[in-house]
């Protein structure tokens, strides 16, 4: 590999190579890495992805800007751990200049987050950071977070499916709060692990202040009525949020209000997930009275939210105006046939609508009749799920 690097110096033109091999794992993957920024001046990218390999080569060195991607999460067995990413960090200090780094579902742990949080103030061009899935523990990822804090232009922040624990929260809150130019962030916890409503209300209060956030994931922080107020004030000062997933946060209805309130700003959101909370009827209804403002809406998700006809019907009538959406996610509520009915005469105002679920939600004959005709002359669909209530018919 050293030799056909030393041969591509020569080269007066951008390269992508592209290679796919069973040895590129774990050490060899990291040595190939090291390899190529020793061997070529003017890296520009570099991925590496379970066996497979690409490298992007610039013409001259104001184009450099690396990008390290090793995911083994298809080979957890040869995942790269703390002593293999302490043979990498050394070239990643070389280039100060790089935009991303990209390390998620390697093993690295708390050494590794600690190392990693040491020299990422040397990266001062650094844009984009992934650290999902690193196995690290609310010790470790306190000690990434304080490194983080000498690194607050970042504009995309992945630490999902990690466990930050309160300690690790309440410091990453406070790098949070300072990173202005963030513009997606996703801090999504695993299902099973335990969580802290502590730990995601000071997270929620650190993400307040970044007011260019486009993206924001927190599914499953735990954060609750008092987490999702602290978020919601934010929300008001984030015009360019495009993207909300409050998935499985106990949210119930008042909170639900609270945070609608505070939404009927964002007008340019195209996705909402609520899916997994408590929002109720009165949730429904003061996110209905919002989602006329939202013209770009493409996605809503309120998927076991215990809303019933009341609630349903008036959601679905609200989307009538929002001629963006392609996706509705209902399932697992008891919106009924009162819901089915209104949602057919919402479906002709849906010229982009392409999925639709309704799983689950006591629909009859009645309903399933006057879904079906509207439904007929919505011809963007695409997938439907759908199951008659057959209880009901006896």
């Amino acid at each position: 590999m050293a030799h056909l690097f030393e041969t591509l110096k020569c080269s007066q033109s951008p390269l992508t190579l592209r290679l796919e091999e069973q040895w590129i794992q774990a050490s060899a993957a990291v040595n190939l890495a090291v390899s190529c920024v020793q061997n070529h001046p003017n890296i520009a990218a570099i991925r590496i992805k379970n066996t497979s390999v690409l490298v992007q080569l610039a013409t001259n060195n104001h184009q450099l800007a690396g990008n390290f991607w090793s995911d083994n999460s298809r080979l957890r067995q040869c995942a790269i751990q703390a002593p293999q990413l302490l043979e990498l960090l050394p070239v990643i200090r070389m280039y100060p200049h790089l935009s991303e780094i990209d390390l998620s579902h390697n093993d690295i742990g708390d050494r590794g987050a600690e190392e990693l949080g040491k020299i990422l103030q040397d990266v001062h061009g650094l844009r984009k950071l992934s650290l999902e899935s690193i196995g690290t523990s609310p010790a470790g990822a306190r000690m990434l977070a304080m490194g983080l804090g000498r690194c607050l232009d970042i504009e995309e922040l992945n630490l999902s499916q990690n466990e930050l624990g309160e300690a690790g929260a309440s410091e990453m809150g406070k790098v949070l709060s300072q990173m202005e130019r963030l513009k997606k962030i996703n801090l999504c916890r695993r299902r099973t692990a335990s969580g802290s409503s502590v730990g995601g209300q000071l997270l929620a209060k650190g993400l307040s202040n970044c007011i260019k956030l486009e993206e924001i994931n927190l599914d499953s922080l735990e954060l609750g009525d008092s987490g999702v107020q602290l978020l919601a004030m934010g929300l008001l000062t984030m015009p360019h949020l495009k993207k909300l997933n409050l998935r499985s946060n106990s949210i119930s209805s008042r909170g639900a209000a609270q945070l609608a309130d505070c939404l009927r700003g964002s007008t340019e959101i195209e996705d909402i997930d609520l899916c997994d909370n408590y929002i109720e009827d009165l949730g429904a209804n003061k996110l209905a009275d919002v989602l006329p403002n939202m013209k770009h809406l493409k996605k809503l998700n309120l998927t076991r939210n215990n809303i019933t006809a009341a609630g349903g019907s008036k959601v679905v009538e609200a989307l009538g105006q929002c001629p963006s959406v392609q996706e509705i996610h209902l399932s697992s509520n008891k919106t009924g046939d009162q819901t089915a009915t209104r949602l057919a005469q919402t479906l002709p105002k849906l010229p982009c609508m392409k999925i639709l679920n309704l799983q689950s939600n006591d629909i009859g004959v009645d309903g399933g009749v006057q879904l079906a005709r509207g439904l007929f002359v919505c011809t963007t669909i695409e997938e439907i799920r759908w199951v008659m209530a057959w209880h009901v018919l006896t």
